[in-house]
């Protein structure tokens, strides 16, 4: 059952963390005071948001391979009618597995703009 609460909960943990960390980690270097700067205080704070979005994207797709697993397993006997819990467990499954596909489309959107833009409002 831990593997259905990881596959059902997992992904949006991980773009929780990280929402928080690299939203903090570039207001914090990009404006230290009342006006933004043109480019970050601390020169590696792009590579380290850009590590804090592979780690929370690879597991995104953990948890998402875990749905998946999950579901395949709780398959219910062929013929026959499904006990209760082999449908719950599908069900569980099943959401973990749409609400990691979500979650992996956003932490992949988040990431997107780390390779593509200026990371400072400041900088041209």
């Amino acid at each position: 059952m831990t593997r259905a609460w990881f596959g059902l909960f997992g992904a949006a943990g991980a773009w929780s963390v990280q929402t928080l960390v690299d939203y903090g980690l570039v207001a914090h270097f990009c404006y230290p005071g009342r006006a933004p700067l043109d480019a970050p205080g601390f020169g590696g704070t792009r590579a380290v948001a850009l590590a804090v979005s592979a780690v929370t994207l690879a597991l995104a797709v953990a948890a998402l391979f875990a749905a998946r697993r999950d579901w395949a397993a709780a398959r219910p006997a062929p013929g026959g009618p499904s006990p209760a819990n082999v449908d719950r467990r599908r069900f569980v499954a099943l959401s973990g597995l749409l609400v990691s596909t979500v979650f992996l489309f956003a932490i992949a959107m988040n990431a997107l703009p780390l390779l593509t833009a200026p990371l400072c409002a400041g900088a041209t």
